[in-house]
């Protein structure tokens, strides 16, 4: 599942239950720190793994209570990805 916008995801949370989330920050109509606010008041615990090509953002992620399993900075490295998402979702 893929969504261009964080309105969009939250749509797609209203229907569908995703394992895992990779968010980017900056999102049209609705951005990612608002989309974690969202998960964080709905009570909706699904690990979230931050992607921005703004690092100095992650500092103020990291003081609120947000689910954040980690970040990542951009370029993203496949890599990289594909070693989180193992360990989250407990695949070999």
């Amino acid at each position: 599942m893929f969504a261009f916008s964080g309105k969009l995801a939250k749509e797609i949370l209203s229907t569908l239950t995703p394992n895992l989330i990779f968010l980017d920050l900056r999102m049209p109509e609705m951005s990612g720190k608002k989309f974690l606010h969202h998960l964080r008041d709905q009570q909706i615990k699904i690990p979230v793994f931050v992607i921005t090509g703004f690092p100095e953002e992650i500092s103020g992620l990291e003081q609120e209570a947000f689910e954040i399993q980690g970040f990542f900075t951009k370029p993203v490295h496949l890599e990289e990805l594909l070693a989180e998402t193992k360990k989250i979702l407990k695949l070999k």
